[in-house]
């Protein structure tokens, strides 16, 4: 039998692995670098399925008729849905009531976090 040389692999294919580690990709972002950590929070959120509630403000509107209503708003909503919710529950559009803070009419385009524990009176508006 004959021997073989050693130094005679041709039926042998030698494959070179690389010790190269990959580099990372670095991305850089053209969007300030405050709003980074908020789309974070808002990301984690979304991917872990966590929904952060609203803060909310409690509302009371007390009509001269003796309706008293209580309920709660967001805090960055403005007046004018907690108006609309007062009105729905009278029968009447907000738009023929008058809803009074301390002596003076609200518009409407108050945030009703400001007026978070107020106690509001509402009358009806003389035509």
């Amino acid at each position: 039998m004959p021997v073989s040389d050693a130094s005679d692999n041709s039926s042998i294919n030698h494959v070179e692995h690389s010790a190269k580690q990959p580099q990372p990709v670095k991305i850089e972002s053209s969007a300030p670098a405050l709003a980074e950590p908020a789309l974070k929070r808002e990301m984690s959120n979304i991917v872990s399925g966590v929904v952060e509630p609203s803060p909310m403000a409690t509302l009371v509107m007390v009509s001269a008729e003796g309706t008293r209503v209580r309920m709660q708003v967001k805090v960055k909503a403005k007046l004018v849905k907690g108006m609309k919710k007062f009105g729905l529950r009278m029968g009447v559009s907000h738009e023929n009531l008058r809803f009074l803070l301390d002596g003076k009419e609200l518009t409407g385009e108050e945030l009703a976090g400001g007026l978070d524990g107020a106690n509001i009176l509402v009358e009806r508006k003389d035509f």
